[in-house]
């Protein structure tokens, strides 16, 4: 396939609201595994963007991570939400976690 920056737009938005999830939790809670957590799961999924940008064998490789990434959001989600119970953040994250794996494995497949 061609080189198709547009199908990382995803990929970007997940970055900046995990990035921006992280500052925000620090900001107003002090925690220090929110912001790195954040900070780590937005560069992921900031490097998986530009990966899938680059088309060719990268673009699949991007989709790759951007899926693996996704799928340890959700399931790294699953213990926050089962001791708070509460939607904001942790589960709203499992879920976008789960949308953009679904999205991007099924790009990733796509690719193959």
């Amino acid at each position: 396939m061609d080189k198709t920056p547009g199908v990382s737009h995803l990929a970007t938005t997940m970055a900046a609201v995990c990035a921006v999830g992280g500052l925000a939790g620090f900001a107003m809670k002090k925690s220090v595994p929110s912001l790195v957590g954040g900070l780590v799961t937005g560069a992921a999924f900031g490097a998986s963007a530009y990966l899938i940008s680059q088309g060719g064998d990268k673009t699949r490789t991007g989709f790759g991570v951007a899926t693996a990434t996704s799928v340890a959001l959700s399931v790294g989600m699953v213990p926050r939400f089962r001791k708070t119970g509460k939607v904001m953040p942790a589960g709203a994250l499992i879920g976008l976690g789960a949308i953009s794996a679904l999205y991007h494995a099924y790009k990733f497949n796509e690719w193959s």
